[in-house]
């Protein structure tokens, strides 16, 4: 995965977090519907909440080998090429 793509997958996340954060503000202050209508999408919130911060999660993982890995390439850029080590 490229830093462009992990910086996608962040910015999705941050996103899922604001829209749901917002409609789960609106879902309790608006007290006009019934309680059933008003828990399905809090219910979807909180399923929303946990797969943002699972792909945030994975995000950052992302990134951190991404970085291992380039830091490895400056150490020994040799040590990368199969066509030098024979």
């Amino acid at each position: 995965m490229a830093r462009r793509q992990v910086w996608i997958l962040r910015t999705a996340s941050i996103w899922v977090f604001y829209v749901m954060a917002v409609l789960d503000e609106n879902m309790i202050v608006d007290r006009t519907g019934p309680l059933a209508f008003r828990m399905v999408p809090i219910g979807l919130t909180i399923v929303s909440f946990v797969l943002a911060t699972t792909s945030l999660r994975k995000s950052i993982f992302i990134s951190n080998e991404i970085n291992v890995r380039l830091s490895i390439i400056d150490l020994a850029p040799d040590a990368m090429n199969p066509n030098l080590a024979r």
